[in-house]
């Protein structure tokens, strides 16, 4: 079993400041298949640009936290739970200290069966499989990598890069924020949160990480180390950029996109303060939430969707978690599916100081669309398990930020 203090060979009882590792390990599929985000079965004709996992381990000797980013639209609950098992039978990372959030590019293999991956051999046979042992083996090389570091918080605002899809003038979240870890001036992994729906290749056919793998290799050639993108509330927020012209541009749009994005985190990491000095908690709690739109329930027990289902009182449903990370002073918000900008900044709003919402982590339901937004003719809905989710996920939240206040006035 590898653990953080056997990596930096330190006795386990000592108190280092912060212990860091990172790494990416490639998971592109080997050859084509049906993409997620747009259409069902819309198979990929080749490679624009590569798929990575990338993976952050971050350690204060007593607590560890695993935040795995993959460049995939969604990674559903199944997986997550053995993925989480694997890791803690290996490592001894608790379960719920392990996150695997994704990018949600909709250019990327659809693992879930929302578009039709189910039914692609590839997908089933190989590519899944492939993808856990890269997770598994991008943990690996991060804790291999751990060092004693210093870490660093920016916030900043990013204007006229996004819009609201579904009314206009309606709320984005502009806010950009940048966790850095160094050590001895070296950059070991780089943490950016902004809501953004990857959506500028999705017209394409070429396999892509959209703007968020543009952004993080230009981070990562500016700064070095690994450049870790969480996406935030983005369920009806895209990118305010120009589309028109041909097809083929679109790979160029979204390259460009992101190196904008890359010049703004490395210019707010300009202003960037400390992080309070070994602060590592994480509060976690699980929900079951009824099926209530019949195309997805039907999708969801004719096993379209590769998705476990329970039973709720009377009703099918499905099991989730929610969750909220302590990362020395900023907390982190995880959430199972996509939310409204106006959800976010509603949360965010609860918390006094820095504060990341994150989503999709450790599953994928699709939107958690707020009540009084319901209307079943939008696409949003369509792809919403239930008209109450957006309500529940919400309160499981609240429920959690106010046990993170009585262990700070405790």
């Amino acid at each position: 079993m590898v653990t953080p203090w056997d990596v930096v060979k330190m006795d386990k009882d000592s108190k280092p400041t912060l212990l860091v590792g990172a790494s990416r390990v490639k998971i592109t599929p080997e050859q084509d298949v049906p993409l997620a985000g747009t259409g069902f079965r819309r198979y990929s004709t080749g490679v624009n640009d590569d798929l990575w996992a990338r993976t952050v381990v971050i350690s204060n000797n007593v607590d560890t936290v695993v935040i795995t980013s993959v460049d995939l639209w969604g990674i559903p609950y199944d997986d997550v739970r053995m993925l989480k098992s694997q890791i803690n039978d290996m490592f001894g990372i608790p379960e719920d200290h392990i996150f695997i959030c994704a990018t949600h590019t909709h250019s990327a293999p659809d693992i879930i069966g929302f578009f039709g991956g189910t039914f692609d051999s590839y997908i089933r046979m190989k590519y899944i499989g492939m993808l856990r042992e890269k997770i598994i083996e991008s943990v690996l090389d991060a804790l291999k990598n751990m060092k004693e570091a210093q870490g660093y918080v920016a916030v900043g605002r990013v204007e006229n890069m996004t819009v609201n899809r579904r009314r206009k003038g309606g709320e984005v979240d502009n806010s950009l924020t940048v966790l850095q870890f160094s050590s001895d001036d070296e950059n070991i992994a780089t943490v950016i949160n902004f809501a953004s729906h990857p959506t500028i290749t999705d017209a394409g056919t070429k396999i892509s990480a959209d703007f968020p793998g543009f952004l993080c290799n230009k981070v990562e050639e500016e700064l070095g180390g690994v450049s870790i993108f969480l996406n935030g509330a983005q369920g009806d927020v895209e990118p305010l950029v120009q589309r028109e012209g041909e097809r083929a541009a679109i790979y160029g749009i979204a390259h460009e996109y992101g190196e904008r994005l890359a010049e703004c985190v490395v210019n707010i990491l300009g202003s960037k303060t400390s992080l309070e000095e070994g602060r590592l908690r994480v509060y976690s709690g699980s929900l079951k939430i009824p099926l209530g739109n019949p195309n997805l329930k039907q999708m969801f027990t004719e096993g379209v969707v590769r998705r476990f289902t329970v039973r709720v009182r009377n009703f099918l449903g499905v099991e989730t978690e929610v969750s909220i990370v302590d990362l020395s002073g900023v907390l982190a918000i995880m959430l199972p599916g996509e939310i409204f900008a106006r959800t976010g900044l509603e949360l965010k709003s609860k918390v006094q100081g820095n504060c990341i919402v994150v989503c999709p982590v450790n599953d994928m339901l699709g939107y958690f669309v707020p009540e009084d937004e319901y209307n079943e003719r939008l696409y949003e809905e369509n792809m919403c398990i239930s008209k109450y989710a957006k309500t529940m996920i919400t309160g499981a939240v609240l429920g959690l930020l106010s046990k993170v206040k009585g262990d700070k006035v405790g």
